[in-house]
């Protein structure tokens, strides 16, 4: 049975999300109020900490959750899952039975496709987040068209190129033998559930959506991108970056100062329409 999802907070030291403990409450210090908290879903052979760089740009107020998935990191050694069903059996509750009324969600490649499947569940439980954030993917029902074979079935020599060819990689980690081992091992199980993936139709999000991509990014050209505009009927934005799959650990500070002017409009938007709708309330009472 794969093990549990853990979700770390990148504000402080890693622990279990919903256990409240003030990382300052021993010095007497106050944190500052929270007034959004972000939940980050990693890619494909990656890990929570993998944000820990961008984390440190993003405000002060914010509360960045990682989301690890089975399979890496704590549960190393522990199944992982089969493929998106089974991975959103464990993510789902796992972030909305304990998430704020206000939250965001933002994902990279494996993790872009995570957060739109989280949404949507959210959605459908009727708490939805301010924002949706997806990262270096193409658009869910695009996903088909751009994968013609199973890469969680290449050779483990093929996989090792493919960790070169993407790059964020240090080559001196490639050249150690259990290293490598672990993170095809990983990066496979992680690659089944993309390229097993099948897209349900259903109705749209409501959620705003930002799409970001690098312009040389192999896995995410131009056209298989667009497609995320059908999948909301909320407003959609892109933004495209230099550099390849992982662009955003390359420019982390401007990335970020562009997520959260993404986010901040996002929330002025829905605290529009909250008080449009209250208006409207009044009027009628």
């Amino acid at each position: 049975m794969p093990s549990q999802v853990i979700i770390r907070d990148l504000g402080s030291r890693s622990r279990r999300y919903g256990n409240e403990e003030h990382r300052n409450r021993e010095h007497g210090n106050r944190e500052p109020e929270t007034e959004l908290t972000c939940f980050l879903i990693h890619h494909s052979g990656g890990s929570a900490t993998g944000y820990a760089p961008l984390a440190e740009h993003l405000p002060p107020t914010w509360r960045a959750l990682a989301v690890e998935l089975p399979g890496r990191g704590a549960s190393v050694g522990e199944s992982a899952c089969g493929d998106m069903a089974e991975l959103m059996a464990h993510v789902a509750p796992a972030v909305l039975d304990n998430a704020p009324d206000r939250y965001a969600v933002f994902g990279h490649s494996l993790g872009a496709l995570v957060a739109y499947e989280l949404v949507r569940e959210a959605e459908r439980r009727g708490a939805g987040p301010a924002w949706l954030g997806v990262s270096g993917s193409p658009a869910p029902h695009r996903l088909r068209d751009r994968l013609p074979e199973r890469r969680d079935l290449w050779p483990r020599e093929r996989l090792v190129a493919f960790l070169r060819e993407l790059g964020g990689t240090p080559e001196e980690m490639l050249e150690i033998p259990d290293v490598v081992d672990y993170m095809v091992t990983v990066l496979r199980a992680d690659l089944r559930i993309v390229d097993t993936y099948e897209h349900i139709e259903g109705p749209p999000l409501s959620t705003p959506v930002s799409v970001f991509s690098g312009d040389a990014d192999p896995l995410a050209e131009h056209e298989f991108l667009n497609g995320w505009r059908e999948r909301t009927l909320a407003p959609v934005s892109f933004h495209i970056w230099p550099g390849g799959h992982f662009y955003l650990f390359d420019h982390p500070e401007s990335f970020c100062k562009s997520l959260v002017a993404d986010v901040s409009s996002a929330l002025s938007g829905t605290q529009a329409a909250a008080r449009e709708e209250m208006e409207d309330a009044e009027s009628h009472g």
